[in-house]
Parts: structure tokens; C-alpha cells; sequence
């Protein structure tokens, strides 16, 4: 059956004539279809996680991006020992899965794709996508601090490498594939198809011609990849934001902006980093280092219950101007 799909596929760009380059634009669409439709599953994956975690268990409500609900301006918890106790819950489930079907998985799913890209050839396993989408919604949803960016990069880096796999696509092919894969989860569950496409290319450069090549496939997929979460879960950005006019004499203070920042960055990252490789030393079973965070987490939540999931709701407020200086 999968060699008469593949055959069919084969002859079908034969007789349209999609030669090489003008077959990525098809091969884009699949793949934008199939990252699409992992952006639509993570999401719902995500919500119903987090109406469980904090929503039930918790009673937490707290803002939400203005794409995705009303802004409120303030939160509620009402049982807070279940804020303490999720994060672990969650992690405990979702490292169970991640080290038991899919090691890979693990972490924020960035580096994993960059790994697969420059190292792998490409390669990522079937059962990666699913299993990160799982994982990932309940490490976030029970109130990780983490983002949906990493998560569904690496779905749809496995998408793209799923479909390589299946096609037996070069190894040069299989890795375009990738990179329009991650683009297109990125400017899906973000409603920003460009942007989405740019980071694909962005995100694993490293020499000019794979990257430029893979540019084209990939604002296909991730145009694609945009129309078919749009459709199922609106075409409303993510965030709202106020009218602004451009005054040229402002440069000065992005600048300076810009300039404050970059330590914080440095910081982040070596933190970051740091406390991965405190836990990669930790002398215990992978599988129970996820619920240890988790528990760290939901001491931090249990005081600050701001930083929980992916926070998008604060960004919002803070494009809105409705955040405290304390807060920020």
C-alpha cells in the first residue's frame, strides 16, 4: 500500500513536470498539510492539558494572549497547592514518555532539530512528532515554564523528515524537508507564515546554499501550514497591539534597548544551559529528572504564579501597557 502511495506521488510530479526545483513547491504543500495538521493537534493537546493541570486541579485563570481569548487584567488561583504540585505531575507523565518511546525528544526541541540538520542528515524517527506534541503539552500545560516554539519546530521537522523517509529523498532533500517543516509548525501555531519560513532558514544556518535552496519550500509549507491551522482554530494574530507611529527619533532608544538586553541574554542562556547540564549529571534515572524540575517549578509558581506556562498571556498585557514595573 505505502509503495503504490509513493509510486502515485512519484508519477504524479512526473506528469505535472515538477523537476527539481520546481517539485519542492508541491513537496512543500505536503509537508506545510502535514505540519499544519501537527500544529492543530499540539494546540489541542495543549489547551486540554492546561484546562486540567491548572484549570481544574489548581482553579488558576490567568491572561491569555489577545488571539486566543479576552486579555484579562488580573489572575486567580485558588487552590495553590495544586500550582505546586502540577509542574511535577506533568513532568513525571511527560519524562516517562519522552525516555521511554523517544529520548530524543527531550529538552526544548530546537537543539534537536538542529542536531537532526547538521549531523543526522535529516533523520528524525516517526515517532518523535507525537510524542514530543504529548510531552510537551503536558510539561507546559501543568504550568512549565517553557514556549510552543521548540515543540512544534521539532513536529514538524519530524513531519517533513517523515515524508522524506517515505519518498526516499536524498539526504540533501531530506534535510530541506526538515527545515520547511519546523518553519511551517513555527508560522502555523503562530499565525506568522513568513516569519515561520524565515526561522526555518535562520534557525539552521550555516552554509548559504542548502539554506537558500530550502527558502522557497519553505514559505510554501509554511504558508500552507498557516491556511490549515487558520482554518481550524482562526485567523486572528496571537497578540493585539496598540496604534504606533514610527518616529524616526526613537531609533536612539531601541538601540539602547537593544544594548540592555544582551547581558540578560548571556544570562539566560548560560543558566539555561547550566541547569540542563546539572541535571544531565544527576546520578538518577532520566525518566524522574523532568518531575524534579517540575517540583523546583512549582516552588517558584506557588510565590510567582506570573512565570507559568508560556506566559503569552503577560506578553500581551505588556504590549498592551498593562503591566506593573514589579511584574516586568
Amino acid at each position: 500500500m505505502r509503495n503504490n502511495l509513493r509510486g502515485l506521488l512519484n508519477r504524479l510530479l512526473e506528469f505535472l513536470g515538477f523537476t527539481t526545483p520546481s517539485k519542492w513547491f508541491l513537496l512543500g504543500a505536503i509537508v506545510g498539510i502535514g505540519a499544519g495538521l501537527g500544529a492543530v493537534f499540539f494546540s489541542f493537546l495543549l489547551e486540554l492539558s492546561h484546562s486540567f493541570f491548572l484549570g481544574k486541579l489548581a482553579g488558576y485563570v490567568g491572561p491569555r494572549p489577545a488571539g486566543e481569548g479576552k486579555p484579562l487584567l488580573h489572575f486567580i488561583v485558588q487552590q495553590r497547592l495544586w500550582l505546586f504540585l502540577a509542574p511535577a505531575i506533568g513532568g513525571l507523565l511527560s519524562g516517562f514518555l519522552v525516555y521511554t518511546f523517544a529520548p530524543e525528544a527531550e529538552g526544548h526541541g530546537t537543539d534537536a532539530v538542529i542536531e537532526s540538520y547538521h549531523r543526522l542528515r535529516g533523520h528524525i524517527r516517526p515517532q518523535v512528532p507525537i510524542i514530543k506534541a504529548v510531552a510537551s503539552a503536558l510539561t507546559i500545560g501543568s504550568g512549565g515554564s517553557a514556549g510552543r516554539e521548540g515543540p512544534i519546530a521539532q513536529i514538524g521537522a519530524g513531519i517533513g523528515a517523515f515524508l522524506a523517509r517515505w519518498m526516499k529523498l536524498s539526504d540533501r532533500e531530506r534535510r530541506i524537508l526538515v527545515m520547511s517543516g519546523a518553519g511551517a509548525g513555527i508560522g502555523a501555531i503562530f499565525r506568522a507564515p513568513l516569519g515561520g519560513a524565515l526561522f526555518g532558514a535562520e534557525v539552521l544556518y550555516r552554509s548559504a546554499d542548502i539554506e537558500s535552496e530550502g527558502l522557497v519550500p519553505s514559505v510554501i509549507a509554511a504558508v500552507t501550514a498557516y491556511a490549515l491551522f487558520g482554518f481550524f482554530r482562526g485567523w486572528n494574530p496571537i497578540f493585539e497591539t496598540v496604534h504606533y507611529t514610527f518616529d524616526v527619533q526613537q531609533l536612539l532608544l531601541f538601540a539602547l534597548l537593544g544594548v540592555f538586553v544582551v547581558p540578560f541574554s548571556f544570562a539566560y542562556v548560560k543558566t539555561f544551559y547550566g541547569l540542563r547540564d546539572l541535571f544531565q549529571r544527576l546520578n538518577i534515572k532520566p525518566h524522574y529528572k523532568p518531575a524534579i524540575g517540575g517540583l523546583l517549578t512549582g516552588a517558584i509558581l506557588y510565590v510567582f504564579p506570573y512565570v507559568g506556562g508560556t506566559s503569552y498571556g503577560w506578553v500581551q498585557l505588556a504590549l498592551l501597557g498593562s503591566l506593573s514595573g514589579f511584574l516586568m
